[in-house]
């Protein structure tokens, strides 16, 4: 049994059976990751009456997003991970690449401070930069985002429900473990500038 985490922006939980089929999701937008996570899983594992011990791998999103929120879950699947269960991770940006649906388009997110964080990608093949938030023009390719709220923009939040067994199957058949990815460096983020 595998579980799914994602505390990039809200936090998304979900259990997922060996074909990556879900037996139960949660989307909880909520920006306490670290008050409830915990709890949250735990919970749903009691709904299902499932105990810990049967969940063997974990994938999470491993950014971009909310520092505070990506380091609960790094927290959550590091310790996991000492106690032997299979770690997996993502970017919110390969999702759409991943589900062979869109081989070309624009990933995007409010990265703070005034930009917009960019990740184009054509043929699978994905660059990233920031841009000030006014000079963010949309074009004509498909636009994506994690959590999107209009009908204009596609919700990777969504393709991971709906695409769960061809991302999840390549994601663990790689053995795709990712770093926290954050919209600039810490350096970057942290300067008095």
């Amino acid at each position: 049994m595998y579980l799914f985490i994602d505390t990039t922006q809200y936090i998304t939980i979900g259990l997922l059976g060996e074909d990556f089929s879900w037996i139960d999701y949660s989307l909880v937008k909520d920006k306490k990751s670290s008050a409830n996570l915990h709890f949250l899983i735990f919970d749903m594992l009691e709904k299902k009456s499932i105990e810990f011990e049967a969940v063997k791998k974990i994938i999470y999103m491993a950014g971009p997003g909310s520092y505070t929120g990506m380091r609960v879950s790094q927290g959550f699947v590091d310790i996991c991970r000492l106690n032997g269960k299979d770690i997996f991770s993502l970017y919110h940006f390969d999702v759409p690449g991943l589900t062979r649906a869109y081989p070309s388009g624009k990933w995007f997110a409010t990265a703070f401070k005034g930009e917009i964080f960019i990740a184009d990608w054509n043929n699978y093949h994905i660059s990233t930069k920031l841009v000030k938030k006014d000079d963010f023009v949309e074009g004509e390719e498909l636009l994506f985002t994690s959590f999107a709220e209009d009908e204009t923009t596609l919700s990777t939040d969504k393709l991971i429900f709906e695409y769960s067994k061809i991302i999840f199957t390549e994601i663990t058949k790689t053995k795709t473990q990712k770093e926290l990815f954050y919209y600039r460096s810490l350096d970057e983020e942290y300067s008095q500038s």
